[in-house]
């Protein structure tokens, strides 16, 4: 289409829109709103206002269906030359509850008729077999797209820096990358996020602090998301939030059944 909006017409799973830049895609827009939310914010500092601000800027993509600008399904080679996961089967002895049918990326016209009659269904034992993956040829369409939408968010990102920049924020405004879960590419004959592998447990998680972080710096520490909001609310000067007491009351209800976490970690 010439003109690239998003709706629920258009049922491929992938999709490369020409002749638009995305900023009419709904992450462009989001894009374009935080902008305009920090230009207003300038412009009420150049009236005296000094209040604090807190701005969270969620996109959709990477998420399902991966819609994106051509330009950027464009920077990656042919899907015929995107690499197939290094790991694309089970682990050895793997119990089958760990394993899921990634259902919703089975819903779509060009991925549904891949898997025909029972065999390939959830409860069948056939389903995790090579036999009923996705080929090799669909595979690839979907790492290529993915790797689009990434590459996509990666500008869009750029975009709201760099108008943090430009409104004078940027060396005292604290800045927080992460993601609400990882996502399997065919790593162990899996897809999307449903499973408790490391593919889709783990996040990104990039933070800078002006005059405290060091950039490109990086740790090993263990950390989870939910250290975000004791650790903001340190940096910023807030009081931070108590961990959980050792018994809550529903934690006393379940005395002797369950082995209650007493404190929340925290960075």
């Amino acid at each position: 289409p010439e003109h690239a909006t998003e709706n629920r017409n258009l049922t491929s799973l992938w999709w490369a829109f020409e002749g638009d830049t995305g900023s009419e895609l709904p992450d462009g827009q989001i894009a374009s709103q935080a902008s305009k939310v920090l230009q207003d914010l300038k412009n009420l500092r150049t009236q005296g206002d000094t209040r604090p601000f807190f701005l969270a800027v969620g996109f959709h993509k990477p998420h399902i269906p991966f819609y994106m600008p051509k330009a950027f399904y464009d920077l990656y080679p042919p899907a015929s030359q995107i690499p197939l996961p290094a790991n694309p089967d089970p682990p050895i002895d793997m119990p089958y509850v760990a394993w899921t049918g990634y259902g919703t990326l089975r819903q779509y016209d060009n991925t549904k008729n891949v898997f025909t009659g029972t065999r390939c269904r959830k409860n069948s034992e056939q389903a995790i077999s090579k036999a009923c993956g996705f080929p090799d040829e669909i595979a690839q369409e979907i790492r290529k797209s993915y790797y689009a939408c990434v590459s996509y968010i990666d500008s869009l990102v750029g975009q709201v820096l760099t108008q943090l920049e430009t409104e004078g924020f940027a060396d005292n405004t604290i800045v927080v990358l992460t993601s609400d879960h990882g996502f399997h590419l065919g790593e162990h004959r899996e897809w999307a996020k449903n499973t408790n592998f490391e593919d889709a447990t783990r996040v990104p998680l990039l933070v800078h602090v002006p005059n405290v972080t060091i950039s490109g710096s990086r740790t090993n520490a263990f950390v989870e998301l939910i250290d975000l909001f004791p650790t903001l609310t340190e940096l910023t000067g807030l009081p931070v939030p108590p961990t959980c007491p050792t018994l809550s009351n529903v934690s006393k209800q379940l005395q002797g059944e369950y082995q209650i976490r007493s404190t929340i970690a925290r960075c």
